[in-house]
């Protein structure tokens, strides 16, 4: 399916969505506020659809080949909660509401700050918002995906390596590549530990994963293999005569 034809079936998709949703708050004594597509967890597969209103959430199944597009499978009252935290990236806004004999996992796309605000003024929920660190909002970083964040990294990493090839003096560059080499070598070393005891080789991380020791330190080894070769590599290119002179000095010693 190309692009536009996905873009296409999605946007009709969210219409016949909001349609539907509109109508069925027709006859409702609760204010219709905004509709977002949104991720329920575990309770169902398919694409949901939530809709927000002054007393509470809907949520919705959407099935295009049914005879009614969307079912209701749960309602919130804003009520039934004490405290909500939210963690806002780009994309999504994760919701986790607390309440008296439940706890709710929401994930809404797009609409997350507006929900956020619906909450604010037509409910008596404590509200607490996970600050994000400056990190997060770099690119390749804002989504704290696993395989984005390595590949973010490395290219940051090649950037890197062009500024300093640029600033640093060469006489420090015999310095960088031997440091290099010692990373690499402790990287590889804390890679095979990490894989089979991972809080050994992440003191810092709270998640003492097998694939965040993957990633960490698959990424410290190609970044050192980078250094390595490319500082090597010009030393050979910028010294032809200091290499030149050590091997006549070697076959003159062979002949003597």
């Amino acid at each position: 399916m190309s692009k536009t034809r996905y873009k296409n079936q999605k946007e009709s998709n969210e219409a016949i969505a909001k349609a539907y949703i509109e109508n069925d708050y027709t006859n409702s004594q609760n204010k219709l506020l905004l509709v977002s597509k949104a991720n329920y967890g575990k309770i169902s597969s398919n694409v949901c659809y939530s809709s927000v209103d002054d007393k509470g959430m809907n949520f919705y199944e959407f099935n295009k080949n049914a005879e009614r597009n969307l079912m209701l499978i749960e309602r919130y009252e804003w009520s039934d909660f004490s405290s909500v935290t939210i963690n806002h990236s780009i994309t999504k806004s994760a919701f986790t509401f607390v309440g008296h004999d439940k706890n709710r996992d929401i994930t809404i796309e797009v609409k997350g700050k507006e929900v956020e605000q619906v909450i604010r003024n037509h409910s008596s929920m404590e509200v607490n918002v996970v600050k994000r660190p400056v990190w997060t909002k770099v690119l390749g970083y804002r989504s704290q995906t696993s395989w984005k964040m390595f590949m973010a990294s490395t290219i940051y990493t090649l950037i890197l390596l062009f500024i300093l090839h640029a600033l640093l003096p060469a006489a420090t560059h015999n310095f960088i590549m031997e440091l290099a080499s010692l990373v690499l070598f402790l990287s590889i070393i804390g890679l095979l530990i990490g894989l089979i005891k991972p809080k050994w080789v992440l003191p810092k991380f709270k998640v003492k994963t097998r694939k965040r020791v993957l990633f960490s330190y698959l990424y410290l080894i190609f970044s050192c293999f980078f250094y390595c070769c490319s500082f090597y590599r010009w030393r050979i290119n910028f010294y032809p005569c200091l290499n030149s002179s050590k091997f006549f000095a070697k076959q003159c010693h062979c002949c003597i």
